[in-house]
């Protein structure tokens, strides 16, 4: 019995370093090679347990020290908000657990392929309903590693995922069979085959890097406020804060930008007619360039989250947000929670209905807002619709001094990647950057500065292979992995 409990104790301590590790893989430590092997402590207990009661233990364990960490910020709005992205987030992992522990116990040549494939079908299970919120699948982790997250382009980073959780499942089961032990040929089988992998994908992405980038040149400009959350909305500053945007936008100008971005929101009052616009308007005509910027515009009932664009010749275009923050810019299942003390008063914004593209001289630029950057579907259907350049708006100074800024800036990072399109995503208070179409970081003003930032970039026509089929290929691997799993098991049962 003593035996037994230490070997409870093991696995808790097994399970509890792998998720911790898998956390250092993300920002803010960012050593993104542990993702290639630390899920093998996990896979190694799921393998042992003798029930799903401990599947369930050690999985919710692997989810407290990977997500208690990783989402910490969100503390921000209170610990309830903190639990519950907690427990949406446990909720997928710890049902990957429970099946994978089956899987386990019911097959063995097939888990090779359907441990991945469940692990994959986890992370997409994440992205529908009213409480979808994805910042921790594997592909996320690679982000520093220029050459790996080349692979995006053709598969996505949700592709890249199933590939991580596959050279995981081989550095476990190597171990497992302790196939360094055996004869040389089991043992060079797995290395050989895990090395193939890393070829491909650096080949793939060495291949990527090269391949020139042509396309119409223009100077974009960035203009981060840096306002204090606090301050945005205050009667008494708006003139202050138009004037930091309207001295940014003629400095960016002057520096030689054609098209300026300010943030999320920028601008300080809820619009309801574009006539309320007319300063921005008279500084287009101005200064002769392009203005992108945020504002909260109202039409009857609804209260859209808006990027508006203004040209020099007066011409207003509108993108109306998408893909809404739940508990941020509207209550799901208001039924439920009318009644909580922070949730009451908050008034819900309007998702639009479709995509709009901005047109800017005879090309389309695709902007999104906020949260929307780690929406790869949607990011994918605006540049399948023409986007030959991403503009990206956000306000993250409710997490200034958190790990959670340098985090959605790599999210960005993979669309620019996936798309093989620029992406200027400017921040309030950061972190405001220009990244180029293999990934690169070309230039960013840290948070907690203001600043103005202008950089040259191309406009791209050409789509990816990963614009065309999108998640055609994980999706296919995610099923074929749940069906072969349903299979099985109703022919063992009957």
């Amino acid at each position: 019995m003593v035996f037994k409990s230490n070997k409870y104790y093991i696995y808790l301590l097994l399970v509890s370093i792998s998720g911790f590790s898998l956390f250092l893989a993300f920002p803010p430590f960012s050593l993104y090679f542990l993702s290639w092997f630390v899920l093998a402590p996990l896979f190694f207990v799921l393998s042992k347990t003798n029930s799903l009661k401990e599947s369930f233990l050690y999985s919710l364990t692997f989810c407290c020290f990977l997500y208690i960490p990783m989402f910490y910020w969100i503390g921000t709005f209170g610990y309830l908000a903190l639990f519950g992205i907690f427990l949406l987030e446990s909720v997928y992992l710890v049902l990957f657990g429970l099946i994978a522990h089956k899987a386990f116990k019911e097959f063995r040549g097939l888990n090779i392929f359907l441990i991945p494939s469940i692990w994959l079908l986890n992370e997409l299970f994440r992205l529908y309903g009213p409480f979808a919120f994805d910042w921790s699948s594997l592909g996320y982790s690679q982000v520093n590693n220029i050459y790996l997250i080349q692979v995006t382009n053709l598969i996505g980073v949700y592709g890249l995922s199933f590939i991580i959780a596959f050279v995981n499942y081989l550095v476990f089961f190597f171990f497992k069979e302790k196939a360094y032990k055996k004869n040389s040929m089991h043992s060079v089988g797995y290395v050989f085959l895990i090395g193939l992998i890393f070829i491909v994908l650096f080949f793939y992405g060495d291949l990527s890097l090269k391949t020139k980038i042509s396309g119409k040149e223009i100077k974009v400009g960035l203009v981060q406020g840096n306002i204090p959350q606090i301050e945005k909305f205050d009667s008494q500053r708006i003139t202050s804060i138009k004037k930091i945007y309207f001295n940014g936008t003629t400095e960016a100008v002057l520096k030689g930008a054609e098209v300026v971005v300010w943030p999320e929101t920028a601008y300080p009052l809820t619009v309801s007619d574009y006539k309320e616009l007319d300063d921005v308007k008279e500084l287009s005509e101005k200064i002769g360039a392009t203005i992108f910027f945020g504002a909260f515009f109202q039409e009857r009932e609804a209260v859209y989250n808006s990027i508006i664009s203004i040209d020099n010749k007066g011409k207003i275009q509108r993108y109306d947000k998408v893909h809404l923050v739940p508990f941020g810019e509207y209550v799901p299942l208001r039924i439920i929670f009318e009644k909580h003390p922070l949730l009451s008063n908050l008034i819900d914004l309007t998702p639009a209905s479709k995509i709009q593209l901005h047109d800017y001289k005879g090309y389309k630029v695709g902007t999104g807002i906020c949260y929307e950057t780690s929406d790869s579907e949607l990011v994918r259907k605006m540049s399948g619709l023409g986007s030959s350049l991403l503009v990206f708006s956000t306000n993250d100074s409710y997490f200034d001094g958190t790990h959670a800024l340098k985090h959605h800036l790599h999210t960005a990072i993979l669309r620019a990647v996936e798309n093989r399109k620029y992406v200027a995503q400017c921040a309030n208070s950061g972190i405001t950057a220009i990244i180029s179409p293999q990934g690169r970081i070309i230039n960013q003003l840290e948070a907690g500065k203001k600043g103005v930032l202008v950089e040259k970039i191309n406009l791209l026509d050409a789509n990816t292979p990963f614009n065309r089929i999108g998640y055609i290929i994980p999706y296919f691997l995610a099923v074929l992995g749940l069906l072969l799993f349903v299979t099985k098991i109703i022919r063992k049962k009957y």
